[in-house]
């Protein structure tokens, strides 16, 4: 089977804003981008709004991919769910988003976190002529996912490697605490990122969760 692509709309808005610079540039952002994040590194390295186009480009259509798919598969162990509001942490530009308003037409309600400021205003950009998301509220202050209101639908999607193992346990119980209905965690398909997920699952149902 095929990897799902990106909403026809999307490639259309990143190709848009691909107008007038300079090829060679954005490959080189992306190049250095993807080494730091292979090092080790997060999303620090995202300063510019050329080094957010970069990173799109090259990363997003594996994590939408991606996302699509888990929604896929829950989809099918729960054909009737049908939520209202989803709470992207960690949303970058907003990929996680579009895959979730692709999958369910339900959705309504689209709140991002994110803490880098060049890859939320990508994400508001991104999202500006979808009739759904183009309604989608951003935050990037510390205290965002503690202060935002419960959701249907909690996603972090290739964010929990970027959270220090020590505040994994806290984090995943503030991502649980917001989760009215389903909280979905992606991770790199590496056995670092399986094993991080393995380890939160098995916490939460601890905690009284259940799959």
């Amino acid at each position: 089977m095929s990897a799902p692509e990106l909403p026809a709309d999307l490639r259309s808005s990143l190709e848009a804003k691909l107008q007038g610079l300079a090829r060679d540039e954005i490959a080189a952002r992306a190049a250095l981008i993807s080494k730091t994040y292979r090092d080790g590194g997060n999303s620090r390295v995202i300063a510019t709004q050329t080094d957010a186009l970069a990173y799109a480009l090259v990363r997003m259509p594996a994590t939408y991919a991606a996302v699509t798919a888990s929604l896929g598969a829950f989809g099918e162990l729960k054909p009737d769910f049908a939520p209202d509001s989803l709470l992207d942490v960690g949303a970058g530009p907003g990929t996680a988003s579009w895959a979730a308003a692709e999958t369910f037409s339900s959705l309504e309600r689209f709140t991002l976190l994110d803490i880098n400021a060049a890859l939320q205003t990508l994400a508001l950009e991104l999202g500006r002529n979808h009739p759904r998301l183009a309604a989608m509220t951003c935050r990037r202050d510390i205290h965002a996912l503690d202060e935002a209101e419960p959701a249907d639908l909690v996603i972090a999607s290739y964010l929990i490697g970027e959270v220090g193992k020590p505040e994994r346990r806290t984090f995943a119980e503030r991502l649980w605490a917001k989760t009215r209905d389903t909280l979905l965690v992606v991770e790199p398909g590496t056995p670092a990122g399986y094993a991080r997920v393995i380890e939160l699952r098995a916490q939460l149902i601890a905690d009284g969760a259940h799959v």
